[in-house]
């Protein structure tokens, strides 16, 4: 039985706030009851008990039934509902809405590329191998690949929250490897992560790998170079920001302006890291999953 919290539902909510009336429903959870018996059991005499039977089959709360008997049909209590549910005006917690944000690998704004360094489509290399400059051709758009012995790759994303939006975390997941020419399977790789220019963690890529084809790598990509990566998820809450659940800074939703249009999401590597390993970010057409670089916002309006 659902209810609202209204003066109209008001006799139900009475029918409920009495410690004796409480103790009836508990009797007739057993079995039915007539009056006699349910004022034996609470030690109570008829006129009480009848009076909170009354009060609990006005609102409906319990019901009469009629039962044979050696002689006649007797008069029987029993609950008339097994369950009861009250709206509140306002609700507390909202169910989340979420949106997502799909950025493409090859839809980076900025970079900075050592080689070896390049661009792949799910047809063919783009541009010329080891070259930085052609990571600004056109065509880098199509790119389902990107690798970078030393350097950045940044993206721009908008906000998809209003000002008025209450955020609850900010989910971000990815493809990534090292780089290394051809693959290493121990070529470890700090690679550190900004949102807004903000360093908000780091984390060590153990290698790249070409032990097996990747599922979703086109089959043009020769057999000896990085296949797949690691499918990491980064979690900004309102507390800290993790990876694949482990903590990694103290940076939170509440370091985030979200008065912004867009925001910055940059993957960085380079000779200050103590392992410059490197980075390789895979598309939804090469590696093992089938996603580009992929942000969801939880949020309530």
């Amino acid at each position: 039985m659902d209810i609202n919290l209204t003066s109209e539902n008001l006799p139900i909510i009475k029918a409920l706030a009495n410690e004796t009336r409480i103790n009836i429903l508990s009797l007739l959870k057993e079995r039915p009851l007539n009056g006699t018996q349910i004022s034996h059991l609470l030690d109570l005499s008829p006129s009480i008990i009848n009076r909170h039977l009354k009060q609990l089959e006005e609102a409906k709360v319990i019901r009469l039934q009629y039962i044979e008997g050696t002689e006649r049909k007797q008069k029987y209590y029993i609950i008339a509902i097994d369950e009861l549910r009250i709206t509140f005006p306002i609700r507390i917690y909202e169910k989340y809405q979420k949106k997502i944000i799909d950025i493409s690998v090859g839809s980076f704004s900025n970079f900075k590329a050592k080689p070896t360094c390049g661009l792949a489509s799910d047809e063919g290399y783009i541009g010329v191998l080891d070259e930085p400059k052609y990571f600004m051709v056109p065509e880098r758009i199509n790119a389902q690949l990107l690798w970078l012995s030393s350097g950045f790759i940044e993206y721009n994303f908008f906000n998809p929250v209003t000002s008025s939006s209450k955020v609850h975390l900010i989910e971000i997941s990815f493809e990534i490897a090292s780089e290394f020419p051809g693959s290493n399977y121990v070529w470890p790789s700090d690679i550190d992560f900004l949102f807004n220019n903000v360093n908000i963690g780091t984390w060590t890529s153990p290698g790249n790998y070409a032990d097996v084809r990747g599922h979703y790598t086109p089959s043009w990509w020769p057999d000896s170079n990085s296949q797949y990566g690691q499918l990491k998820t980064i979690r900004i809450t309102p507390e800290e920001t993790q990876i694949d659940g482990e903590k990694i800074s103290n940076f939170k939703l509440s370091n985030i302006n979200f008065d912004l249009t867009f925001f910055t999401l940059r993957f960085s590597n380079t000779e200050k890291n103590l392992n410059n390993g490197g980075i390789t970010l895979f598309g939804e057409k090469f590696g093992n999953y089938s996603q580009n670089i992929r942000v969801t916002v939880y949020y309530n309006d």
